[in-house]
């Protein structure tokens, strides 16, 4: 009985394996031939004359010496189109600039009669978080981390003092990109969510109130902007030299929810805008 479940399973993983070595190919058949027309396209535009009709409408004039590419030859030093060239697995980097705002936060100094937004005003969270994706066809699904840092010096100190409250967000979770529904993604919305823990410090001088709170949840939406389009030379450079398949902008709202443990301070948010820069590998 075991023996024959091994077979299976060793059945089963030598078909997952055919079949990723056949979609491998397929994607390299296709390059292939992308790559050939482009060259095919740069053969027919070098050899075909201009006629003065065409110099006309294109609002070109003729120089001394005639050493100058038309401008449409521009177009083909591109990247052979992202839906076409991108592998099974990717990885994203990305910083992010979150307006972090935990309005439901008690102050340790406070009796309760201030709103968050009294005692400390706002300030950013910077996070850096990095993303291990699986392309495929409807667009790319990966896990992700991500780890914030959040300080805040107060603004009512007649109510708290010199107070100053320091967070760090560590998470963890899924995000599903919808970015394969295009040649190039120009925009690529998303969406995501999982679990994060705070680690908190809140001082003043002689004094502090810090720990690390129950996992709870988080989740949000978002649009990626690719730049790549911009600068395509900028674009080919930065992937033969350092393999960046696409740069992005961002923009997405997150909210943070309680953590559920009696005594955690409470880091909930509603959605708070967040922006940033992205790279894929």
């Amino acid at each position: 009985m075991q023996l024959s479940l091994v077979a299976q399973v060793s059945a089963q993983n030598i078909k997952r394996i055919e079949e990723e070595a056949i979609k491998d190919k397929e994607r390299d058949v296709k390059v292939k031939e992308y790559l050939l027309n482009r060259e095919r396209e740069e053969r027919q535009l070098l050899e075909k004359p201009i006629t003065p009709e065409e110099m006309e409408n294109r609002n070109l004039v003729e120089v001394e010496p005639n050493n100058i590419l038309p401008s449409d030859l521009i177009s083909l030093y591109a990247l052979v189109p992202y839906k076409i060239r991108r592998p099974r697995w990717g990885h994203m980097f990305a910083i992010t600039y979150s307006l972090f705002n935990p309005t439901s936060y008690d102050s340790d100094y406070d009796l309760g009669t201030s709103s968050f937004e009294d005692l400390y005003g706002s300030a950013p969270m910077i996070e850096v978080s990095y993303t291990y994706k699986w392309n495929f066809q409807l667009g790319s699904l990966g896990g992700e981390i991500g780890y914030g840092t959040y300080t805040n010096d107060a603004d009512d100190t007649a109510q708290i003092g010199t107070a100053k409250l320091n967070v760090q967000l560590i998470r963890a979770g899924v995000k599903f990109v919808a970015d394969n529904f295009m040649h190039e993604p120009i925009i690529a919305p998303y969406a995501f969510g999982g679990v994060y823990t705070a680690l908190y410090n809140e001082t003043q001088p002689g004094v502090s109130f810090n720990g690390t709170t129950g996992a709870a949840g988080y989740f949000g939406v978002g649009a990626l902007f690719q730049l790549s389009w911009l600068d395509r030379s900028a674009a080919v450079e930065a992937y033969t030299e350092s393999g960046i398949e696409n740069t992005y902008v961002f923009a997405e709202a997150r909210s943070y929810l309680a953590s559920s443990a009696e005594n955690d301070p409470d880091f909930s948010t509603n959605f708070d805008l967040n922006f940033g820069l992205n790279l894929e590998f």
